[in-house]
């Protein structure tokens, strides 16, 4: 059984999103299942093509840390916050189901922007990272964020 969620296979991603309802409590933080799922989407939309951002750090630090990070086997830790994690956002969708069909998407382009060989997006904190890099940040991001709603069926 792997320890973080593989965002490629859509099928199980999808059986796990269905479980989440407007009202599926949280176990941690102060997200709504709607605000999470929302989260998700523009967290992907930096791995898309569709954003992008700057490095916070040299060269040699974000490949430290994505060494650490990435490549390491830890998980996110609760309560871990993001450099947009205290702005106020506004939502996209108007509803979860909605929301959910719009991470599909954002997932579809995600596949789609990685078939032309050697494309990379920028994390602000590991620098440029490769498709399969980002299939394990979104693994491991998604983890977090199922574990926090309790859907992680892992």
């Amino acid at each position: 059984m792997n320890k973080f969620i593989d965002i490629s296979d859509r099928e199980n991603l999808n059986l796990l999103l269905s479980a989440l309802k407007p009202d599926t409590p949280r176990l941690w933080g102060t997200m709504t299942a709607h605000d999470m799922i929302e989260h998700l989407i523009d967290v992907v939309a930096y791995t898309n093509g569709r954003k992008t951002t700057e490095m916070d750090f040299s060269e040699e630090e974000s490949n430290r840390r994505k060494l650490v990070s990435v490549y390491g086997d830890a998980e996110m830790p609760r309560g871990i916050k993001g450099p947009d994690s205290e702005e106020e956002k506004t939502q996209l969708y108007p509803d979860l189901q909605t929301a959910i069909i719009g991470l599909n998407k954002e997932l579809d382009d995600f596949e789609s922007y990685y078939k032309e060989k050697g494309r990379t997006a920028i994390h602000p904190a590991f620098g440029a990272m490769n498709y399969k890099e980002w299939l394990m940040m979104h693994g491991k991001h998604f983890t977090h964020h199922f574990k926090q709603f309790g859907i992680a069926g892992l």
